[in-house]
C-alpha cells in the first residue's frame, strides 16, 4: 500500500471525525480534480458517477477522497494529521524507553 493509498484513509478517517462528512455522503467521481497543479484521477473508474464515502474508503477512490479533503479543509486536516503522527512517534518513544532490554 502506497503512502497516498494511507493518507487517504486517514483524510476519510478524519472528516467522518469532524463530521464534515458521513459514510452515507454521496460524492461525484465522475471527472477528475484539479487542486493547484495537480490533477487527481482514478486508475479504475466508477461504474457509477456518485458514490458513498463508504465505497470512496473501501474502493480507494483518488477523486472521491480529495473531494472529502477539500470539504475538511487543509487547516483540519493538517490539525488531524499532527495529532496522529505525533502520537504515533510518543508511543514509539515510550515504548523504548519502557523497555530496558
Amino acid at each position: 500500500m502506497t503512502m497516498e493509498s494511507v493518507l487517504k484513509f486517514f483524510t476519510i478517517a478524519a472528516a467522518l471525525d469532524a463530521n464534515v462528512t458521513k459514510t452515507s455522503d454521496l460524492y461525484d467521481v465522475s471527472t477528475p480534480i484539479t487542486i493547484g497543479k495537480y490533477k487527481i484521477q482514478d486508475f479504475h473508474k466508477s461504474k457509477i458517477p456518485k458514490i458513498t464515502v463508504q465505497d470512496i474508503f473501501v474502493k480507494s477512490f483518488n477523486i472521491g477522497a480529495a473531494k472529502i479533503a477539500v470539504k475538511l479543509g487543509i487547516e483540519k486536516q493538517v490539525e488531524y494529521f499532527k495529532a496522529i503522527f505525533s502520537f504515533k512517534n510518543r508511543s514509539t518513544r515510550k515504548i523504548y524507553t519502557d523497555n530496558p532490554g
